[in-house]
C-alpha cells in the first residue's frame, strides 16, 4: 500500500487516498503506509526502509518525551525523560516493527505535547485547539486501539475545566470531531470495516450478559495494567524479539510511581490527565481475549515515562546526600 500510494496515490484495491486499507478481511489504519510512501518513493521498496520509518516514529517519540520534560521541568530532566524513554526496551521493540502500531506512541506523545501547549492558555486559541484536536485525530486513525482511546482522552479533558476556559474546550472537543469527519463517512460506506478488527479479537460472545461482560473486561483490565508484570515480564508473542522478556525498567517505574505521589500531592491539570491518560491506555485491550498484548497497549510505555517526568523532579529536589541514596 504504501508503494502504491507513492506511484499513484492509490491502495492495492485501487481506491484513492483510502482511510483505511481492506487486509485479508481486515481494515488496517493507513498512517502507517502513507508514512511509508515518501520513503518507497526515494529508496524503493524493502523492509529495512519500512523498518527504518518506524525507527524513525520511535526516535521522534524520544525527542517528543524530551520536549516534554523540557517544557515543564527544564533541560536537565528533558534530557533524562528522553534517555528514559529511549532505553524502555517497550518503545525500543515497537520501533523496529513494520507494523501500524509503529506509530501509535509517537501519537500519544504528540497529544501530551499539544494537550500541554493548550492547557497553558495564551493567544492564538484557535490554532491550539485545532493542534490538540488534530492530535487526538491522529491518535483514533493510525491503530485500531486509538478509535476507542481517543475519545477516551478527549472526555478526559474535562480534567482541564478549572484551567482552561470553556471556550477553550470546547473547541478542542469541535476541533476533535472535524477530524472524525472522514472516519464517519469511511464508516457510512463501509459498515463493518471500522469494527471487524474487534469482531475478530473481542471476547464478548452471544449469550454472554451486560454484568458478565463488565466483570470479565475489568479483570482483564487490571491483568494488562499491572506494572509490575511489564518490570519482571512481558508479552509472548511472536513479534516480540527476545519473548517474556521484561518490557519497562524498573527505574523508570519507580520514577513513574514516585511521579504519582507527586500528581496527587500538587493536583496539577496537566499531570492529572497523564494519569488519566494511563488508566485508560489498557482498556481497549481489555475487551479482547488476549493478556498482555503489548501492541493494543503500546500507550502504556508513553504514559509510564512521561509520568516519570514528576518523579525525576522530585528526585532534583533532593539534597545531595540523599540525591545520591536515590540513585543507588
Amino acid at each position: 500500500n504504501g508503494y502504491t500510494i507513492a506511484h499513484g496515490l492509490h491502495d492495492q484495491s485501487g481506491a484513492l487516498l483510502p482511510v483505511f486499507f481492506p487486509s485479508f478481511g481486515d481494515y488496517k489504519s493507513a498512517a502507517f503506509s502513507y508514512a511509508l510512501a515518501p520513503a518507497f518513493a526515494v529508496f524503493g521498496p524493502s523492509v529495512g526502509v519500512a523498518r527504518a520509518v518506524a525507527a524513525g516514529l520511535g526516535l521522534a517519540t524520544v525527542l517528543l518525551v524530551g520536549l516534554l520534560g523540557y517544557r515543564r521541568a527544564g533541560p536537565w530532566i528533558g534530557l533524562a525523560a528522553a534517555v528514559g524513554a529511549g532505553l524502555t526496551p517497550w518503545l525500543f521493540q515497537l520501533g523496529r516493527l513494520a507494523f501500524d502500531t509503529s506509530a501509535f506512541p509517537f501519537a500519544v506523545a504528540l497529544v501530551f505535547l499539544a494537550a500541554d501547549v493548550w492547557a497553558r492558555g495564551g493567544r492564538h486559541l484557535f490554532l491550539r485547539s485545532a493542534a490538540l484536536g488534530g492530535s487526538l485525530g491522529f491518535l483514533t486513525y493510525v491503530y485500531s486501539a486509538g478509535r476507542l482511546f481517543g475519545p477516551l482522552l478527549a472526555a478526559a479533558l474535562v480534567l482541564f475545566v478549572r484551567r482552561v476556559p470553556w471556550r477553550a474546550l470546547a473547541a478542542a472537543w469541535l476541533a476533535y470531531a472535524v477530524f472524525l469527519i472522514p472516519l464517519a463517512l469511511y464508516r457510512l460506506r463501509h459498515p463493518s470495516g471500522i469494527t471487524a478488527r474487534y469482531h475478530e479479537t473481542a471476547f464478548p460472545m452471544q449469550g454472554m450478559s451486560l454484568p458478565g461482560i463488565a466483570g470479565h473486561a475489568f479483570v482483564n483490565y487490571l491483568h494488562d495494567l499491572n506494572p509490575w508484570h511489564w518490570v519482571v515480564s512481558g508479552d509472548r508473542k511472536p513479534y516480540v524479539d527476545i519473548w517474556g522478556a521484561p518490557q519497562l525498567l524498573a527505574v523508570v517505574a519507580v520514577l513513574a510511581a514516585v511521579g504519582v505521589v507527586e500528581i496527587c500531592r500538587r493536583r496539577d491539570r496537566f499531570w492529572l490527565y497523564v494519569l488519566a491518560a494511563y488508566l485508560l491506555s489498557a482498556v481497549p485491550a481489555s475487551l479482547t481475549i488476549d493478556r498482555h498484548h503489548s501492541l493494543r497497549l503500546a500507550a502504556m510505555p508513553v504514559c509510564v515515562v512521561v509520568l516519570a517526568i514528576p518523579g525525576l523532579e522530585a528526585v532534583a529536589r533532593l539534597r545531595r546526600p540523599a540525591m545520591v541514596v536515590a540513585a543507588c
